[in-house]
């Protein structure tokens, strides 16, 4: 039996679900087949069942990939001393991973999926959790460092934050004549004014006309 290549195999399990999102953006949950999936990833159908069985699986790797990249670009942005300055510099970013990842026209439609899909259903929620706890967490330890002021509940701010962006980024692709600049502005005032260290909050106001 010839050894197991761990690179090789990573390789084709990024093939498999490039080829899945891009037939799932194409033709929806549901009309993305899986033979259409395993032709697009220009492999035999045993070669993608061999790592997915079903496309709830080639779902489930996606987020958590996604998951995985946005665990990544958060704890560099929060990770340092200036968390409010990283806050702000997340909102210009804001609308730059709309298109990434189950982000965009696919977020919409599995968000209705998990209405039908018990399976679905979980690994959503399932990704709202830990999106929530890992802002919650990093927050928690910005307000420990003094970066940003210690009054508001860093699970009930995380929460608002992950709802609000989920929601805006389906209204965005609904066509909702969102102006995207418009909104990070007005989440950066929000942070601003919530976030905020206590001495940065009283200069803001003192500045504000």
């Amino acid at each position: 039996m010839r050894p197991v290549d761990p690179a090789r195999q990573a390789e084709r399990v990024q093939q498999i679900l490039n080829a899945a999102l891009e037939c799932f953006r194409e033709k929806g949950f549901h009309g993305a087949a899986m033979s259409v999936i395993c032709r697009k990833a220009g492999m035999s159908p045993g070669h993608v069942y061999h790592y997915f069985r079903s496309k709830e699986d080639l779902i489930e790797a996606i987020i958590e990939e996604d998951i995985r990249r946005s665990e990544e670009r958060m704890t560099t942005l929060l990770g340092g001393e200036d968390t409010y300055q990283a806050l702000n510099d997340a909102m210009s970013c804001l609308w730059e991973k709309l298109d990434e990842g189950l982000k965009g026209a696919l977020e919409g439609e599995i968000m209705a999926e998990a209405t039908r899909n018990p399976r679905i259903a979980k690994i959503v929620r399932d990704r709202e959790q830990r999106f929530r706890t890992m802002l919650g967490d990093l927050l928690k330890a910005a307000q420990a460092r003094g970066s940003i002021d210690p009054e508001p509940d860093p699970y009930g701010f995380a929460t608002l934050l992950v709802e609000l962006v989920s929601a805006l980024k389906i209204a965005d692709d609904a066509g909702t004549g969102i102006d995207r600049e418009q909104v990070v502005e007005a989440m950066r005032f929000m942070l601003r004014r919530c976030l905020a260290p206590r001495e940065r909050q009283v200069a803001s106001r003192a500045d504000t006309p």
